[in-house]
């Protein structure tokens, strides 16, 4: 599947409750694809955030590309550097209509990066 990393002067953002305080936390969207994107946060909001851990009605907000309410599974964990981590996050059961936007935003996106 196809991935694209989100250009930097690109706002993004992702919010979802903290699944053991139900905490609102926010991340910054990395890259996006049709079935997934990845989240950067900082190491304090990885509390409980193990591999297979669904985050229910997160938002994901990339300025200008897609704007969505969406199931997340948690599929995988990089340390980056001291102050952020990444976590690779899967989109469970999209509506159809939700999968159109997001094959819509990945291809507008790769776009804008070919230039």
């Amino acid at each position: 599947m196809f991935r694209v990393g989100i250009p930097p002067d690109v706002p993004t953002r992702a919010e979802f409750f903290q699944p053991t305080t139900s905490t609102v936390w926010v991340g910054r969207i990395n890259d996006l694809s049709a079935g997934g994107c990845s989240i950067v946060i900082r190491p304090d909001q990885a509390l409980g955030l193990d591999m297979g851990v669904v985050l229910p009605q997160a938002k994901i907000s990339i300025d200008g590309f897609v704007d969505l309410t969406v199931d997340l599974v948690i599929r995988n964990q990089r340390i980056i550097s001291d102050a952020e981590w990444v976590f690779g996050a899967e989109f469970a059961e999209l509506p159809a209509l939700s999968a159109q936007q997001l094959d819509r935003a990945v291809m507008q996106l790769q776009r804008l990066m070919i230039g």
